[in-house]
């Protein structure tokens, strides 16, 4: 493992940190007492439930609004939000907002990023073309250089906004819910992406979002938000044992089960059955018992069984046997049970 990459060096400090909005009434304070630190090559997901302060937190690190009390440093700089040029060194920000570009192409965009290290004519050097291109390279984008943005999928321009931030090179890259308004393959994709640029760009990357599975898979460290609550930080697996993840996001109507590290929907329970056989379509099996209400439980002769092999699914009730091709074939089967 590279040397450099387990120093672990903080790259955002802000020690003591207040956050809040100043209003015609008075101060409202959201967070207090926060002592927050990224390591260099970090990738940090910020959670939290709605209303607990997220927004408040990434818009005062990006220094759209000032704290209550507290500094924030980046490589032991303290930030000015008045100076836009030299803050724009030291961070890149992509936020939330769908981008709405019409006659700008890939690369026209993504060379935004260099503004901040050019002159006042905006000229790009050598060096700034080389950087827009190794920006497209590593989010997969060279073939997309002359693509204009509006041509191109959600997925596709959220890379487009990464690149720039990368263009930018800056040692602290933070994102709004980067993957908002993307579907199930390119939320997967993105968040592999940044913790692949964290680890090979040895850039520090904070990112809030609602994927809470995902920043269990990719984080190396979570920032748990809860609303009149301190912050608690820690890596996922050291947040889900000691039960601070589960309290976090506790409802009614669902649960986090901590073997799994999945949230499950509660379901009413009007009926039992038990299962038994191969272990992969069992799982798959309880699944949808589940959700149709049944319970499983132990096997016994007043209940029914199925035994689940690697071809059929085999329904047993009162001395009688069913086979079953498919698990849509074994819910009506049991329904049938049922009804007897």
């Amino acid at each position: 493992m590279d040397a450099e990459k387990i120093t672990y060096q903080a790259i955002l400090d802000a020690p003591n940190l207040d956050i809040g909005y100043h209003t015609k009434k008075g101060v409202i304070p959201i967070a207090k007492h926060l002592n927050l630190h990224i390591f260099k090559g970090e990738m940090v997901c910020l959670l939290g439930p709605n209303g607990s302060g997220k927004s408040t937190l990434i818009r005062t690190l990006a220094g759209m609004q000032k704290p209550l009390a507290g500094d924030i440093f980046i490589q032991n700089q303290r930030i000015e939000p008045q100076n836009a040029r030299e803050l724009s060194q030291q961070m890149s920000v992509v936020l939330t907002e769908k981008i709405a570009v019409s006659h700008m192409t890939v690369y026209e965009l993504v060379s935004l990023g260099r503004f901040p290290h050019t002159n006042w004519l905006g000229k790009l050097s050598e060096n700034d073309h080389a950087q827009i291109e190794k920006a497209l390279e590593q989010v997969g984008l060279t073939a997309f250089r002359t693509r204009f943005v509006n041509t191109l999928s959600d997925g596709e321009k959220q890379r487009v906004m990464i690149a720039k931030a990368l263009t930018q090179d800056t040692p602290f890259i933070m994102l709004d819910e980067p993957t908002a308004h993307l579907d199930l393959p390119n939320r997967i994709e993105i968040m592999k992406l940044l913790k692949e640029l964290a680890q090979q760009t040895y850039k520090s990357i904070l990112l809030s979002t609602h994927e809470l599975d995902l920043a269990l898979q990719v984080a190396d460290r979570i920032w748990l938000m809860q609303t009149e609550k301190p912050l608690l930080c820690g890596t996922p697996e050291d947040l889900v044992l000691n039960g601070s993840f589960e309290q976090a996001f506790k409802k009614q109507s669902f649960d986090f089960d901590r073997a799994s590290g999945l949230f499950k929907i509660n379901y009413q329970h009007s009926h039992s059955i038990s299962i038994s056989g191969d272990p992969i379509r069992m799982f798959w099996t309880k699944r949808a018992l589940n959700r149709h209400g049944y319970e499983i439980a132990e096997a016994h002769t007043h209940i029914p069984h199925i035994d689940v092999s690697e071809t059929a699914w085999t329904l047993s009730y009162n001395s009688k046997h069913t086979e079953c091709s498919s698990i849509f074939e074994l819910l009506i089967a049991i329904n049938g049970v049922e009804g007897e």
